[in-house]
């Protein structure tokens, strides 16, 4: 009788092993369930809108849209780096939406071009406030630029604006910024 005892407390232990590995395996199977569904859960991040799309309307509304393509840029373009990667910087994300001499200028001066003065806040969108046909192919342009945080990322909001002047000009069939003007105090 004491052997049958021994041989089934030895059965129990190897049942509840079995049993603690069967939950193992299924709290890791379901930890990857879990990885995989939140790993395919699309991440909400602001894209610019399509240039070539932008570039072939002559409206008020391609206007908008191709300003706020350039919005989407600034946070791209660090003013804070050294000026030849300032500048680096300036011509890969400004060549062809803003006027060549205009683009020479903000290359040779990276601190009178617009982008990213610090790590936070840094730009996040123009709001066009208005848009005013000048003549037949230029546009000025009124708006401000809203600034985020990593703050703002999580729980939504704007941590600061400031405003903007722009001219864009429809020359050949495509749009370019010509002039631009903002109203923070730059050293």
């Amino acid at each position: 009788m004491r052997k049958r005892v021994k041989d089934s407390s030895l059965n129990r232990s190897d049942d509840l092993r079995q049993v603690f590995a069967i939950i193992a395996i299924i709290l890791g199977l379901g930890a990857v369930t879990i990885v995989r569904v939140r790993s395919s859960m699309p991440i909400m991040v602001p894209v610019p809108p399509d240039l070539a799309a932008i570039q072939e309307g002559t409206t008020e509304s391609s206007v908008r849209l191709f300003v706020e393509h350039f919005g989407v840029k600034l946070r791209d373009v660090t003013l804070s780096a050294p000026k030849a990667l300032a500048a680096e910087s300036i011509q890969a994300n400004y060549s062809g939406i803003v006027w060549p001499d205009l683009l020479s200028v903000w290359m040779k001066d990276p601190a009178e071009a617009p982008g990213r003065l610090t790590s936070s806040p840094w730009p996040d969108h123009i709001d066009v406030a208005s848009i005013t046909l000048m003549n037949g192919t230029t546009y000025a342009v009124t708006g401000d630029v809203a600034e985020v945080t990593s703050n703002e990322i999580v729980n939504g909001g704007v941590a600061d604006t400031y405003q903007i002047f722009l001219t864009v000009e429809n020359s050949n069939g495509k749009w370019l910024i010509t002039d631009y003007k903002d109203t923070l105090a730059r050293n």
